[in-house]
């Protein structure tokens, strides 16, 4: 903004708030010009900043000077930081969350993208042993199939989630460690696909292309499924789905053809220790059975353990064993919520492809 642009900004803002007092025409007029500063104020000054800047010339022999020159051009952005205390995941009931996640447009739209790219799918299947609807089901939850892959530009909010990450979230210390060691990544993942770090746009969280894989994971798990010498999970579907199989097979251990998930019954007070919401408890099919615990799939192996999970829905409870490759699920996205919601969608595509 210059200086003629200034002047016509504060003259017609203390006219539209008649401001009388000079002495409060001064304060805003101040309160003005410090927000207009922050907003165009680099954060490279910042002695955490210089920190991580040193550490990545030590470590990866990143040019000092280039680095601050991105940093330069970064700003903590707050609508970033607000969108992290609003996650859905935390903030919304298993209702709405179920409800905006699997909605109709969802399932047609996640049955014409698995019918325009059934050879890639079936590729993907024989290779990784992924099921095809749950590659689709997460595609779909995480940017609509590659239509919202973000506005947000990666390394302004990588930086701002690593050196702004908000103080009243649980475990703040270990998320800002987790976004600075993503905010490392990224640095590295443009060094070697030889991109501008200024140049590419994801999520709030710094998530990239239509999968929406953090940083780390892109360098460890995306690949080039179409032979073509790039790793494009922006706008390669083919890339896309095998780096999903990728990812769910190797980080997530998946298990071929094993179920997901399966409703559980007859859930009673004195049977609530057999889950927690915090700590990952796994059982037999003879353990739930001893405390009359139902589920719709029978479970003949000892060795396939399950865990429940709880979601309330109104003003009931239901209950779910879910399987090693729900847990799978999760390694994308550690939240019950919305690994049950991929669970779902997952379902409800495979309902309507195969009738």
């Amino acid at each position: 903004m210059d200086m003629f642009q200034r002047h016509i900004y504060f003259s017609s803002f203390i006219k539209a708030v008649r401001v009388k007092s000079s002495f409060s025409v001064a304060l805003v007029l101040m309160a003005l010009l410090f927000s207009l500063g922050q907003a165009n104020a680099d954060i490279s000054d910042r002695k955490d900043v210089k920190a991580f800047i040193n550490e990545m010339n030590k470590r990866h022999q990143f040019d000092k000077n280039e680095l601050s020159k991105y940093f330069q051009q970064a700003t903590i952005n707050k609508k970033i930081i607000k969108a992290m205390r609003n996650q859905a995941e935390f903030v919304w009931s298993w209702d709405k969350y179920r409800k905006h996640m699997i909605s109709r447009k969802r399932i047609n739209d996640g049955v014409r993208f698995m019918r325009n790219n059934k050879k890639i799918l079936e590729a993907a299947y024989n290779k990784y042993g992924v099921s095809p609807y749950v590659i689709v089901a997460i595609m779909g939850i995480e940017t609509s199939y590659g239509r919202n892959q973000g506005g947000h530009k990666v390394f302004e909010a990588l930086s701002t989630l690593a050196f702004e990450y908000p103080k009243e979230r649980n475990n703040y210390k270990k998320r800002t460690i987790f976004f600075k060691k993503q905010l490392e990544h990224f640095l590295l993942l443009s060094r070697e696909e030889n991109t501008n770090p200024l140049g590419l746009i994801g999520s709030s969280a710094g998530a990239l292309g239509q999968p929406q894989f953090m940083p780390d994971s892109y360098r460890d798990y995306a690949v080039d499924f179409d032979h073509d010498g790039k790793r494009d999970i922006w706008k390669n579907n083919a890339d896309t789905i095998g780096s999903i199989a990728n990812f769910l097979s190797k980080k997530g251990k998946w298990k071929k053809d094993n179920p997901i998930a399966t409703p559980a019954y007859n859930i009673k007070n004195k049977t609530t220790d057999l889950y927690s919401r915090k700590n990952r408890q796994w059982h037999s099919q003879s353990q739930l059975e001893s405390k009359g615990i139902k589920t719709d799939y029978k479970i003949n192996n000892e060795q396939i353990k399950v865990t429940l999970h709880e979601l309330k829905v109104g003003y009931r409870n239901e209950y779910w064993a879910a399987f090693n490759n729900f847990h799978s699920i999760m390694s994308y996205n550690p939240r019950v919520f919305y690994a049950m919601s991929v669970f779902m969608l997952s379902q409800k595509i495979k309902a309507e492809i195969e009738g």
